[in-house]
């Protein structure tokens, strides 16, 4: 699979219904553009949560990564013992969100201290006698964790999923026994997991696996992200490593296609059912939302900014989005949140922009029959 560098500014973008001109983008700033978890897969860079929090990783001079929480403007990071790297992921509605500081995984939680304010505790999570790495990437609202960890022997060669639970961790294995890889990215509120297995997507629930399946005739399939309501979403990919994005719902993985099935891949799923992530395009990916199975350009949001929005990661339950893209100084791997419009507001975009394709259309045409009039 192929891989996805971690980077990004975040910025704010506050849509206004259907007018991109009035779009509001706050800058906070360059995170880290070169961190990669897993080899395997393509995996978000940012989280956010109903509360608004946003966690990431911030580079710190040359080489050197911490994990951020940004949150109404403001940043505060999070560096390693003594100093060293650490890379911040998933984030729950409870302020809590986990991070791997120098290969040791870690729990930061909010506290609102009176007449200080808010406040980070750090609990260091356990690990398992034959873990040489440990990466937590997800977390329920009950604070149940779920990640990934290399073992000592073989030395980094194999890796199986994790989850944190009660004091404990427990090790899930993998789904086959001739599975090398295994690796949890979510966890619902009904301690569902969801992640990959060899070659498979899986969702994992009181000890039994079941195979979310690929699309067509893919060779594998990876699963990101699951709800309360167990949908969950991912990727499958072909032999040439083209991706297609899917949500599985009722049992049944479905396809969520590009335009015209270009390659896709979704990263993220609120309790609604709006999905993120992006589709390729031959001038690069494009951030987008599918609603009720409708896709929808993130971009047509922000025209006329001067930003690129070429990955979403994540959509919390007010419609705050999460990505990436290309800033108004052509600056790559440049974050962003925005606010998607509701879906009648959406509608009145899309039919306006419409509209007004059609109108330039027929401008050109007749400017151009009058000019063959004059001759």
């Amino acid at each position: 699979m192929k891989n996805i560098a971690f980077g990004c500014v975040i910025v704010l973008i506050t849509a206004q219904i259907g007018i991109a001109e009035d779009t509001q983008i706050y800058d906070i700033g360059l995170i880290s553009i070169g961190m990669t978890i897993d080899s395997r897969a393509n995996l978000p860079n940012c989280f956010i949560n109903d509360n608004n929090l946003v966690t990431g990783s911030t580079r710190i001079g040359v080489g050197t990564s911490y994990a951020f929480v940004w949150e109404n403007g403001s940043k505060v990071t999070f560096s390693g013992f003594m100093s060293g790297y650490s890379y911040g992921c998933g984030i729950n509605n409870s302020d809590q969100f986990v991070c791997t500081e120098n290969g040791s995984p870690v729990l930061w939680q909010k506290e609102d201290i009176p007449r200080f304010g808010p406040s980070w505790d750090k609990v260091n999570l356990q690990t398992l006698p034959a873990t040489a790495i440990a990466h937590p990437l997800g977390i329920s609202d009950s604070g149940r964790i779920v990640g990934f960890h290399y073992y000592n022997f073989p030395m980094l060669l194999k890796h199986t999923a994790l989850m944190w639970k009660d004091d404990q961790v427990v090790d899930l294995g993998t789904m086959h026994d001739d599975d090398n890889f295994s690796a949890a990215y979510s966890i619902n509120n009904s301690d569902q997991v969801v992640g990959y297995s060899g070659d498979n997507a899986f969702l994992w629930q009181n000890n039994q696996w079941k195979d979310l399946g690929k699309i067509g005739n893919d060779v594998s399939a990876i699963a990101l992200s699951i709800n309360n309501n167990g949908q969950v979403v991912g990727y499958s990919s072909d032999s040439d490593d083209n991706r297609h994005a899917f949500l599985w719902q009722e049992d049944k993985i479905n396809s969520l296609n590009g335009p015209d099935s270009t390659e896709s891949w979704a990263y993220g799923i609120n309790e609604a059912g709006k999905v993120v992530g992006a589709f390729q395009t031959d001038d690069g990916p494009r951030a987008c939302l599918w609603d009720n199975g409708e896709l929808i350009d993130l971009n047509l949001f922000v025209e006329d900014t001067g930003w690129v929005l070429q990955e979403a990661f994540d959509i919390n339950n007010s419609d705050m989005v999460v990505g990436y893209g290309i800033n108004p100084n052509n600056q790559s791997y440049c974050g962003f949140i925005i606010e998607v419009p509701e879906p009648g507001s959406i509608m009145f975009m899309l039919t306006g922009l419409l509209w007004l394709t059609k109108q330039r259309k027929r401008n050109r045409a007749c400017s151009f029959s009058c000019v063959n009039d004059l001759h």
